[in-house]
């Protein structure tokens, strides 16, 4: 025979969909995820986790759409529907699903607000202002808006003011909403045109793509912003913060063209890859090897586009199927055209 026969193992609950999780050679998981539930078996079939369903928030339609990537004992989950969630490895033979929550800076905080290093981007058009009862830290602030686009969706999210940061704690209207003040809003109680709102939130939609690349965490394909594209600080995974722009602090940028291209999935390979219904991209690399601010570039490379089956690697090249779903390409690095080909 050229290669032994499969072996019964376990049956599974439901129609599942199976991730590996590799925590070292000798430490080896099958994570099986079906309707609102989590199961974790070993590689012998035996029952690790049987049956979790806290913070399962993935239905059997989404199932394989789902997008995963791994780092150390954790997996982060994304879905642009859902809120982003991360299986944790708690030992050897125990395994939790629980919210992401971006980092918090614990020595700003306001009655029990802190402030976080999330992205923020303004969705409203550009001339819309907020004003403010009052500028001063503190709860039960009132925030009115020139333009009616809030909903309950909004309370328990973050508004930044003048770069300052609200927590929003309650929804009155589609204009107005009360808020704790976590900073001190300079130029008083407004109007204000420089503000933005969470780029991630219940309101505005989640990334459907993620993937580890240059020691970030990336996110893209942003339900509201389909080809925004986000990456932590260097080394520190939960920061989203761009703050001034330094080499190692946060990315936040969009794929330009002449139309909207829905970021469907990332892959790190020899460079970052991003894969979106109308085209494959990577991101180029200085000569240092990193990728900053202040330098990336998102360069186009060929047009087929990708269905939301996750790309895989493959002998050096990925492989991903095309967006009409009849053909498998590989999309791989030539020397002699100095970019990919598919």
């Amino acid at each position: 025979m050229r290669r032994p026969g499969t072996s019964y193992l376990a049956t599974l609950p439901a129609e599942s969909r199976i991730i590996p999780f590799i925590f070292s050679d000798d430490e080896i998981a099958i994570i099986v995820l079906s309707n609102n539930r989590m199961d974790v078996y070993n590689v012998n079939g035996s029952a690790l986790t049987s049956n979790y369903t806290t913070n399962c928030n993935w239905t059997t339609a989404q199932l394989f759409e789902l997008n995963f990537a791994q780092f150390g004992d954790t997996i982060f989950i994304t879905h642009r529907n859902n809120p982003i969630r991360e299986i944790y490895r708690q030992s050897a033979s125990s395994f939790i699903v629980r919210q992401f929550e971006f980092k918090i800076d614990e020595d700003v905080v306001v009655s029990g607000a802190y402030k976080i290093d999330a992205p923020f981007y303004k969705y409203e058009d550009a001339l819309s202002e907020l004003t403010i009862s009052t500028a001063a830290t503190g709860t039960g602030r009132t925030v009115t808006s020139s333009v009616g686009f809030f909903t309950s969706d909004y309370v328990g999210h973050y508004l930044t003011i003048d770069g300052s940061q609200v927590k929003i704690t309650g929804y009155t209207s589609p204009t107005e909403v009360t808020v704790t003040v976590i900073e001190t809003i300079s130029g008083g109680t407004g109007p204000h045109i420089n503000w933005k709102e969470e780029t991630i939130s219940n309101a505005r939609g989640f990334p459907q793509a993620v993937s580890f690349h240059n020691n970030r965490l990336w996110f893209g394909g942003l339900k509201s912003r389909p080809a925004g594209i986000l990456a932590s600080h260097i080394g520190d995974y939960f920061n989203f913060d761009v703050a001034t722009g330094l080499d190692s602090e946060a990315i936040d940028t969009d794929i330009t063209g002449n139309e909207v291209n829905e970021v469907r999935h990332l892959f790190s390979g020899k460079d970052l890859q991003i894969f979106t219904d109308g085209g494959e991209y990577y991101v180029p690399v200085s000569t240092d090897n990193t990728i900053t601010p202040s330098n990336i570039s998102v360069q186009r490379q060929t047009p087929y586009g990708i269905s939301r089956a996750a790309p895989h690697m493959f002998d050096q090249a990925t492989g991903f199927v095309q967006k009409n779903g009849k053909a498998v390409r590989e999309f791989i690095y030539s020397d002699i055209e100095d970019g990919y080909k598919s």
